[in-house]
This record gives C-alpha cells, sequence and structure tokens, in this order.
C-alpha cells in the first residue's frame, strides 16, 4: 500500500507556535459582521504572535523574536486598514476583552524582556571583570617571559 505525503505550503510567514504556523489571514471586508470576525481573527493571531514572542525571549532566541516583532509590524498595519474600512470605535468596544488580553499578554513580554536585558547586563559585566582578571594575569606572567628571553640570547 502506497502512502501519500502531503506537503505544506509555503508561508509568507516564518512565525511557529508551539509546532503551527502562524499565518495571515487574506481576505476583503464586506460587512460589520464580517469586519468584526476578521478582526477578531487578526487580533486571535496576534496574541498567538505574543506567545511565540514570549517563548522566544525566554529562550533567548533573538532571531526568532526579530521576526515575529516583524509580523507583527505587518499584522498592525492590515489590523489598522481594516479599522477604517470598518469605522473603528464601534468594533473596539465589541472587541474590548480580546484587547485587554492581548495588553496582558504584551505587558508580560515587556517584563520578561526587562528582566532578560537585566540579567544579561549582568552577565556581561561578570564577563568584562573575568576579561580584565585575565589580562592582569597575562601581564604579570608576559613581563617575566621577555627578561627570560633575553637573557637567552
Amino acid at each position: 500500500m502506497r502512502t501519500r505525503t502531503r506537503r505544506r505550503r509555503k508561508s509568507r510567514s516564518p512565525c511557529w507556535v508551539k509546532g503551527v504556523l502562524v499565518q495571515s489571514p487574506t481576505s476583503k471586508v464586506q460587512s460589520r459582521g464580517d469586519a468584526e470576525a476578521r478582526l477578531r481573527k487578526l487580533y486571535e493571531r496576534w496574541g498567538l504572535l505574543s506567545a511565540a514572542e514570549l517563548d522566544a525571549i525566554r529562550s533567548r532566541d533573538w532571531a526568532h523574536l526579530a521576526i515575529c516583532q516583524n509580523e507583527k509590524k505587518a499584522l498592525a498595519d492590515e489590523i489598522g486598514r481594516l479599522h477604517e474600512e470598518a469605522g473603528g470605535k464601534d468594533l473596539r468596544t465589541t472587541l474590548k476583552p480580546l484587547l485587554e488580553q492581548l495588553i496582558a499578554l504584551e505587558s508580560e513580554n515587556v517584563r520578561m524582556l526587562a528582566s532578560q536585558q537585566q540579567h544579561l547586563a549582568e552577565e556581561q559585566s561578570k564577563l568584562s571583570q573575568a576579561g580584565r582578571t585575565l589580562q592582569q594575569v597575562h601581564r604579570a606572567y608576559v613581563r617575566d617571559q621577555t627578561l627570560i628571553w633575553n637573557s637567552y640570547s
């Protein structure tokens, strides 16, 4: 029996969240209900990208973090266009709980990033100190070596 393997489509969006490729839906707004559903999908995608960012920050995968942030920039443009097309203000009130959840996710990312930045600054300081100590040790031994070599010539 022959089994078929499915090929994955090439994606415009290389951002993965827990083994699932996160892609931006691309359809036009046709009604207020459609606009709300489309915005909800975009905001949910934003939440997935925020979760992927948090994972990237925790694992110090800065390249993946940059990819997610670029994805979110493009998504922000798409959300802005959709808000303009749909009239915007009324939709924000219906989506308020989702938006509050996204704000909480973004706040967590900011806290985690600040924590990582502080940790990395401390680590860099320790490495700088270790480098200075090694230079001092090296200088202490190198001074004597030049005298030894001069005495044999």
